[in-house]
């Protein structure tokens, strides 16, 4: 079944310097009543060919994911989208930073049609990154062309969503919206992640654009207050990986949690070497010990889950970072670059299984059977941890009892000033 077309008549006519563009009517179509690996038929109004996709079955070994982030449209992005075809996944995860059309909004056009032999067969998620907000584009070519389900997640806003697929249960989050307690990001994740029925989807997926665990000189720290806030949440829910961008490098790191390695922590996989037209960034700062391998290349990913355990991941680089026009090498002898883990080229650089320990119990409890907690820093007092109730609220406790013994600080301080003040005064006379 199938809802009735609805146009959206685009953000509009937009100007700006050498650039006048008048968007199309964009259609969206709300297909209902689809079964897990069933392949459907359809064809566009106005185009003759007929297109096909697969739903993504439920209980399927192996399971194949496509990875990528900051593709572009350049000809290292055409190389990154076709990579992506040959693999034939049953989904692909795009952790931000689509068309870069920063304002220049026929981009989005001409980024529709290079991806379109991926995105008109395959399913393409995707969360928004800074080049979907900057440059006026404000999310709403965005949101337009790339509709995600919020709504079927409960979610009040289209840029943070979860959905089970397949044996995974994958959690988009904003990297540019509130993630403090309280605010409608953090206390969506929270309950959503008391959804999670993990014999159903025993692989839990985190997708976000700005990256917490970073060794590269680019974008360092833009992550650290949003890791700052939830990366207790998640690692207490058992998260076991995410997934980034912005960086326009490949790294990857150890499980690792609170800037060290555990084998109880998510795997965190930086994947902003899609090919977009900035090149890729060097140089690395000294390797941390929860830095596991690193690349300033081109390249995209592949995440096979066999089972409820393990999975297989590798990165496939297919062009190099160069010193000429475009920043791009499709013809080099060697990836190379400071401080990196590459010896060579034209082949899989960098492959691990990414295992779920039985011995970790956040990895294999069930978000109705586990009560989440997260961490709470208050001044010097150091961490501490809080409850919430059964829908995600409340306060932590000692909240209340901090907020009064602050408050009669605050009195106490302002009676002595005033005492100190009184006798000052009558010195004087």
């Amino acid at each position: 079944q199938q809802d009735r077309p609805v146009p959206y008549y685009g953000p509009g006519k937009t100007w700006v310097p050498t650039d006048l563009y008048d968007s199309p009517v964009i259609h969206q179509v709300t297909l209902s009543d689809l079964k897990p690996g069933a392949k459907y038929h359809y064809r566009v109004q106005g185009d003759r060919r007929v297109f096909a996709f697969t739903m993504p079955p439920v209980r399927k070994w192996p399971f194949t994911v496509g990875l990528t982030a900051d593709i572009g449209q350049t000809d290292v992005s055409n190389l990154s989208t076709q990579a992506l075809v040959d693999m034939t996944p049953d989904v692909v995860l795009l952790a931000g930073d689509l068309s870069y059309a920063d304002g220049y909004h026929h981009r989005w056009d001409s980024f529709g049609r290079m991806i379109e032999r991926l995105g008109a067969t395959v399913p393409i998620m995707t969360c928004g990154g800074n080049h979907e907000i900057a440059s006026g584009e404000a999310w709403v070519p965005y949101n337009l062309r790339w509709p995600m389900p919020s709504d079927a997640s409960g979610s009040t806003d289209s840029l943070y969503w979860s959905r089970n697929i397949g044996p995974m249960h994958v959690i988009t989050l904003n990297s540019y919206a509130g993630s403090q307690r309280g605010s409608l990001q953090h206390d969506w994740l929270l309950k959503n992640l008391q959804t999670i029925d993990r014999s159903q989807t025993p692989w839990v997926v985190v997708m976000m654009h700005c990256p917490w665990y970073n060794s590269n000189t680019g974008h360092q720290g833009e992550g650290n207050v949003m890791k700052a806030n939830l990366e207790a949440m998640l690692y207490n829910a058992g998260v076991d990986i995410v997934l980034d961008g912005h960086v326009h490098a490949y790294e990857r790191t150890f499980p690792v949690y609170l800037d060290k390695r555990d084998p109880c922590g998510p795997t965190y996989l930086n994947l902003g070497d899609g090919g977009n037209r900035e090149g890729a960034y060097t140089p690395w700062l000294e390797q941390p010990l929860w830095s596991a391998f690193r690349e300033a290349s081109f390249g995209v990913a592949k995440l096979v889950i066999h089972n409820q355990t393990h999975s297989h991941f590798k990165w496939d680089r297919h062009s190099c970072e160069a010193d000429k026009p475009g920043n791009m090498d499709l013809g080099s002898s060697s990836c190379k670059t400071p401080s990196d883990n590459s010896p060579t080229a034209f082949k899989t650089s960098d492959e691990t299984w990414i295992i779920r320990p039985p011995e970790c119990k956040n990895r294999h409890v069930t978000g109705s059977g586990y009560t989440w907690s997260e961490r709470v820093t208050v001044r010097s007092q150091g961490p501490r941890t809080w409850v919430p109730g059964p829908q995600g609220s409340g306060a932590p406790p000692g909240d209340a009892m901090w907020k009064v013994v602050a408050g009669g600080l605050a009195v106490l301080s302002a009676l002595l000033i005033g005492a100190v003040m009184l006798l000052l005064h009558r010195l004087r006379r």
